[in-house]
């Protein structure tokens, strides 16, 4: 409709203009052989704009029938060239190509949203943080019932600046939206670390796990909480938080895990450490691991030695366990046990 305004605009203007320059009193003769007939100048303008518009109807009709599917082809082939290039230059970390490409994409679908977030990532990737912000505020703005995506990429974007208010409050709304979207979650745990806020990591890190919202970022991190805690000289109540948090957790660094439960046994803890250890090792078996099982004196060693026994039944021809079974033996004065591992470690040779 537009063109067709535009063209109906051309049309009269040009019209205007041979009224004009050729005067009111000139007249347009036509002369068809056997009738003739003259119409004022005025008479022939108005005759030739319709003619016009009749013809560009025409027009849009005879092409929309005959070239309407070979357009749309173009068009379609045009859009999946711009794409293949846009995502070329994305991937080859050509941002501000990849910035103006995907701009032009977004303007070119229905649903523009994905490619303006994708143009708000390849504007923070050039370092022009302004610019990335600005694209995911007019997605915000022009899509305000559907703006999460826009909304996380600026709350990433926020705390990758430092501002953590601004980022917090973000946050905050998407998780308000979507209680369970892992990725929301997930950025509450990256700004209480940026922050240094272990207390409150440690809280966010639980409510994930408590309301099962689990980003498969969420391993990565707890490791680096872990290791951040572990540290900086924890307190005894800090440590029985982190064995409570990190006791079922898949896979933990070994050398963590011992570093753990030797600090819980060290200030007072020690049946939390040999039930935290027990548990690893039935999580994630570790020689070394068994072996830090043995140097922890839990409530009762009898029951630590009724716990490695039943290990021995899937692992019979571990050397560790061995030992600290006769470790524990020793401990408890059992010199049956004794001379019984002790006999098996020499048959392992």
């Amino acid at each position: 409709m537009r063109r067709f305004l535009v063209y109906l605009a051309f049309t009269l203007a040009a019209a205007l203009g041979i009224y004009l320059g050729l005067g009111a009193d000139a007249y347009v003769l036509v002369n068809t052989g056997n009738v003739a007939f003259q119409m004022t100048i005025w008479l022939a303008t108005i005759f030739l704009c319709l003619g016009l518009v009749v013809i560009w109807l025409l027009w849009v009709v005879v092409s929309g029938v005959l070239f309407g599917g070979w357009r749309r082809a173009w068009m379609r082939r045009r859009l999946d060239k711009l794409t293949a290039s846009a995502v070329k230059s994305y991937t080859d970390q050509d941002w501000n190509k990849a910035y103006k490409q995907l701009v032009k994409l977004a303007n070119s679908h229905s649903d523009p949203q994905p490619y303006v977030i994708m143009a708000g990532e390849a504007a923070v990737a050039s370092g022009d943080v302004e610019k990335g912000r600005e694209t995911y505020q007019q997605l915000m703005q022009r899509f305000p019932e559907n703006s999460f995506q826009a909304r996380l990429r600026l709350a990433n974007l926020e705390l990758g600046v430092g501002n953590h208010e601004e980022a917090s409050r973000l946050c905050e709304s998407l998780i308000a939206e979507r209680k369970r979207d892992p990725d929301a979650r997930l950025l509450q745990i990256l700004i209480a670390e940026d922050q240094g806020a272990w207390q409150q990591m440690h809280e966010k890190i639980l409510s994930a796990h408590n309301n099962k919202v689990l980003s498969s970022r969420l391993p990565t991190i707890e490791r680096r909480y872990l290791r951040a805690v572990l540290a900086d000289n924890p307190t005894a109540p800090q440590l029985l938080q982190l064995a409570d948090l990190f006791v079922n957790a898949p896979i933990l660094p070994i050398d963590k895990t011992i570093d753990l439960a030797r600090q819980l046994a060290m200030k007072g803890n020690s049946a939390r450490a040999e039930k935290f250890l027990r548990l690893r090792i039935e999580k994630q078996w570790d020689d070394a691991l068994v072996t830090t099982y043995g140097d922890i004196e839990g409530k009762s060693v009898k029951g630590q030695i009724k716990t490695a026994e039943t290990w021995l039944e899937r692992k019979p021809d571990s050397k560790a366990l061995l030992e600290i079974l006769c470790q524990l033996s020793l401990r408890a004065n059992d010199e049956k046990r004794v001379e019984l591992y002790e006999e098996k470690i020499e048959s392992l040779g």
